[in-house]
Formats: structure tokens, sequence, C-alpha cells
């Protein structure tokens, strides 16, 4: 995950961020560390059960 998040972090705000998963605690910190670098976030965000 620390992979993932640095690499949206090394680029311009995506328009949008699709996230699989049931862990609700990695649905928090994603939202939490990638709103963190940029006051506007990003333009969508979407948290999905992958099954």
């Amino acid at each position: 995950m620390e992979e993932a998040i640095q690499t949206v972090m090394d680029h311009l705000k995506p328009l949008a961020l699709y996230l699989f998963t049931e862990d609700k605690q990695v649905e928090h910190e994603v939202l939490t560390r990638l709103t963190a670098i940029n006051s506007s976030g990003f333009g969508k965000f979407c948290a999905k059960d992958p099954y």
C-alpha cells in the first residue's frame, strides 16, 4: 500500500481514485493521507468491496 500511496503522491492530483478493499481502516488511511497532500484532494473517490 505504501508504494501505491507514494506513486499517487509523486504525480499531479488524480482525477479519480478507485479503492477496492473491505477494510474500513485502509479506506480511511488512504483517504486521509491522499487528501492531506493537497487541500482539494482529488476529483472523485470510490471505495468498493472487491467481491
